[in-house]
């Protein structure tokens, strides 16, 4: 091979070579400035404007205080005692959110160590199902069709208080304590709805008890 031959070839490779590299950088520094989108699913809950993040637990804690309690002859007006309802008020809104997901609303009232005090119902004033799965919890689902429309989910809690004279200890306890004193925790907790999740109704045990002691 002649001298001639040798620079010629040895001139091509350096081309190729140098196409090659100018090609790579060219495409890496095209990927590097363009726009990249997030392929995740963006989770942004607000409870009462407090805003949670997936699959994680919200504690929100009431004063008896601020229930709205209905009118009771023997009960000074929008005061609680033994024989009245209170309600609580609860906005779930969604919008943010690109996931259908089910939600769980757990009332704790271990704190108020009177059994005359009870969750009565838990509601979805604007029309969707929620169902009782727990002695004191209560599940929804947000679905993606509704929650694209804005939707949002107004919830009502009513508590009962018994009026029960063997009770009035207890009664006595609690109403003469400071309302600031007492409060009651609510945990709200979210997870991914999947097509095919079924939520189950909640069975009182004492119902059944009840039912087996009727059938002997």
């Amino acid at each position: 091979m002649n001298k001639t031959k040798l620079i010629l070839i040895s001139l091509l490779s350096v081309g190729i070579l140098s196409f090659t590299v100018y090609k790579t950088y060219s495409l890496f520094e095209t990927n590097a400035s363009g726009t990249a989108e997030s392929r995740l699913a963006k989770w942004a809950i607000k409870v009462d404007n407090t805003t949670i993040t997936s699959l994680a637990a919200s504690n929100r804690t009431f004063n008896l205080g601020q229930l709205s309690w209905s009118n009771q002859n023997h009960v000074v007006s929008g005061k609680g005692a033994p024989g009245s309802i209170g309600t609580i008020d609860i906005t779930i809104d969604p919008t943010d959110t690109e996931v259908s997901f089910i939600y769980d609303i757990t009332v704790d009232l271990s704190s108020l160590n009177n059994s005359e005090f009870q969750v009565y119902q838990i509601t979805e004033t604007s029309g969707e199902t929620i169902t009782r799965t727990g002695e004191y919890t209560y599940t929804g689902v947000a679905y993606l069709s509704d929650i694209r429309n804005d939707k949002e989910y107004e919830i009502e809690i009513q508590f009962i208080w018994n009026n029960s004279a063997d009770n009035d200890d207890a009664d006595y306890n609690l109403g003469s304590r400071s309302n600031e004193d007492i409060f009651i925790p609510i945990t709200f907790n979210v997870r991914q709805y999947v097509s095919g999740d079924q939520i189950v109704a909640w069975v009182d045990p004492n119902s059944i008890e009840e039912e087996e002691n009727e059938e002997d």
